[in-house]
């Protein structure tokens, strides 16, 4: 598995391509050039979208990627997938624009596994950022959103943010995965699972 990380201008939030054996994920896509000169030049083409959660900063490239892929599918909570299309639930009109994006392909609303290039994918919903969260684990790694952060306290005082449920997703991870497991965030750098706190 390889994992390239892009940052993008737009709150310096990240997106990652995944490759997996001869599968190409895409993780909270952008729609700045370079992000998408990096899907262009992989050797394969993108298979899926996941959605770590609804916000703006997040979801800036699924309608170009997708129009660009035709058999590319989006996978989300079912709540981000409707929350993509409304720039007040997505963020974006406080931003000073209107994006609207479009609905997941595949939605859940409960913890959800499945096989891509022979290697189990499990998607598991979470709340205290935001009402939309999932965390996305392939092998070794969880892609966590904006759950937690790297020596940053999470924000939760958006719309849908809970410290109460974000409590409970702290101590999801720690309870289900080894201290080993690579946590990558949407913002910043990657951590250990022992590194996680709630702050």
């Amino acid at each position: 598995m390889k994992i390239t990380c892009f940052e993008n201008s737009l709150l310096e939030s990240n997106s990652y391509l995944v490759e997996l054996g001869d599968q190409l994920i895409l993780i909270d896509p952008s729609n700045e050039g370079p992000f998408l000169k990096l899907i262009e030049n992989s050797k394969l083409e993108p298979a899926y979208i996941f959605l770590t959660h609804e916000h703006i900063d997040h979801i800036t490239g699924i309608v170009k990627i997708k129009k660009n892929y035709k058999d590319l599918m989006l996978l989300s909570t079912e709540y981000t997938s409707n929350s993509v299309i409304d720039p007040k639930k997505n963020l974006s009109v406080f931003h000073g624009f209107e994006y609207v994006g479009i609905q997941a392909d595949i939605t859940i609303d409960s913890c959800y596994e499945f096989e891509i290039a022979s290697t189990k994918i499990n998607l598991f919903p979470c709340k205290g950022h935001s009402l939309g969260g999932m965390f996305i684990k392939i092998n070794n790694v969880v892609f966590i959103g904006d759950e937690f952060i790297f020596e940053l306290k999470t924000v939760t005082k958006l719309p849908g943010g809970s410290k109460s449920e974000l409590l409970k997703s702290y101590e999801f991870l720690k309870s289900s995965f080894k201290e080993t497991t690579l946590l990558y965030p949407g913002h910043g750098q990657k951590f250990l699972l022992k590194q996680l706190k709630v702050w």
